[in-house]
């Protein structure tokens, strides 16, 4: 496993506890439309998508910085659109727990894409 990579992954997983933890916690307190439904699935998918966008990215930085660049662009495109999928198809077949489900999604989206950048960015400096 690659140097760099390595402490991403110890870094990302606390992250992911650590999300996870203040997700049940938020359940335990509030009801209704608010309820954050399938905690687990969104913090794995994001967990999941990171760890591999990240690697895909360090491993496309050994070929060149701009096919880096390009490379990152591409990602992010790629997984908000599977992300809008996910939100849309969500709506349509659980409408009474949407609300609580797309505010999670949203906020675990802004999250563990500003945990990436920084980490790029501490990573090519």
């Amino acid at each position: 496993m690659s140097s760099v990579l390595r402490p991403f992954l110890l870094k990302i997983t606390l992250f992911s506890i650590l999300l996870f933890s203040l997700t049940l916690l938020w359940n335990r307190y509030t009801s209704g439309q608010m309820e954050v439904s399938h905690p687990l699935v969104i913090t794995l998918y994001f967990y999941l998508s990171t760890v591999l966008t990240h690697y895909l990215i360090l491993r496309a930085g050994k070929r060149s910085p701009a096919y880096s660049v390009r490379f990152y662009m591409a990602s992010s495109f790629a997984r908000m659109m599977i992300s809008i999928l996910i939100l849309i198809a969500y709506v349509f077949l659980h409408r009474d727990g949407a609300v609580g489900f797309i505010l999670a999604f949203a906020i675990y989206y802004l999250l563990y894409l500003s945990f990436e950048v920084v980490s790029l960015y501490r990573t090519q400096k």
